[in-house]
């Protein structure tokens, strides 16, 4: 049995402050709070995005057409933490449970994952980082497409994630016209 302790009316994209979830498991009488960090991607709020482009820029079979992106991007994110979270080729927070937008119910999109707060430190990006830090981040990009490139399994391994949905030569028009104005 477990009470969770935020809101779960999904209003935007967003990614919570921690929030606690305090679970009863059978095995023991004692509950347990954890926190987790939680994802959620409703169909209102991208349709709301779709609201910042004027009609001219964006008609309504691209509005159309970028509300499937973010649904794949989303899905590709949950297969994602799905295929590789348990592998351990690179570190990952926990993930405890995903929903892929549902187009039928227009049920939103959910991760919950660890909360990596207690152990883990994010520098301000607009700082920039240290030359250590970004050759830590190269290391494991280079270790996950080692990985990926070298498995047996690779085919199995993908088989989940479709193509990107953005294709540069497509979108540098638009987005070189959405700078200008």
């Amino acid at each position: 049995m477990c009470r969770h302790y935020w809101d779960p009316t999904p209003q935007q994209y967003l990614v919570s402050r921690p929030s606690a979830i305090e679970c009863s498991p059978a095995s023991s009488p004692t509950p347990l709070t954890i926190s987790v960090i939680l994802k959620v991607i409703s169909y209102q709020h991208i349709e709301s995005t779709t609201r910042m482009f004027d009609d001219d820029v964006i008609g309504d079979s691209k509005k159309q057409k970028w509300i499937q992106d973010m649904a794949d991007m989303h899905a590709r994110e949950c297969n994602f933490y799905s295929t590789f979270g348990k592998l351990g080729v690179i570190p990952l927070a926990e993930c405890y449970y995903t929903q892929e937008l549902c187009a039928d119910t227009r049920a939103s999109g959910i991760i919950i994952l660890e909360d990596l707060t207690q152990r883990a430190y994010m520098d301000r990006l607009e700082e920039g980082l240290s030359k250590q830090k970004v050759e830590n981040i190269v290391k494991y990009i280079a270790a996950f497409h080692k990985f990926v490139i070298c498995t047996e399994d690779r085919k199995e391994l993908v088989k989940n994630f479709k193509e990107l949905p953005f294709d540069y030569k497509d979108n540098k028009k638009e987005g070189e016209e959405l700078i200008e104005r």
